[in-house]
């Protein structure tokens, strides 16, 4: 189990691990950084829009998850959960199914992954990979 430091996806690696599995934590997992961190933003796609003051645009996002996703040495008879948030895992599918990223201001779309959902990955060798379609895609409250 490969998993962000923060600790709702700790809580979560850790309660899929039931301690008899590995956790290993990985920044590169980590939410986006943006400039205005911890404070409540009513548009989140303003996330993006000042790098100038230190964050993350959206290709530096997938940068940081796809390096993450090429270190990995998958073995293809084991199986492995990697446990992360919105936009890191939606840039990592994207890059997978050799998908642009989002421009602008945009609303997710219908295969975003929502909290709690799940996607499957297989791999067929080294560069070759199958996606799934999300098993769960739990309502928000």
């Amino acid at each position: 189990i490969y998993s962000s430091e923060v600790l709702r996806c700790k809580q979560t690696a850790e309660a899929i691990s039931d301690g008899k599995i590995p956790v290993e934590f990985d920044q590169r997992l980590l939410e986006v950084f943006i400039a205005r961190q911890g404070y409540w933003i009513n548009n989140p796609q303003e996330s993006y829009s000042h790098p100038e003051l230190g964050g993350e645009t959206r290709t530096n996002v997938q940068k940081r998850v796809v390096d993450f996703w090429n270190s990995l040495e998958l073995d293809s008879d084991k199986k492995y959960i990697i446990c992360s948030h919105g936009d890191p895992a939606y840039f990592l599918y994207l890059h997978l199914m050799k998908k642009p990223l989002p421009t602008g201001d945009w609303s997710q779309p219908n295969d975003y992954p929502l909290k709690g959902a799940i996607r499957p990955i297989e791999c067929k060798n080294n560069a070759n990979y199958q996606v799934g379609e999300m098993l769960v895609q739990p309502t928000l409250q």
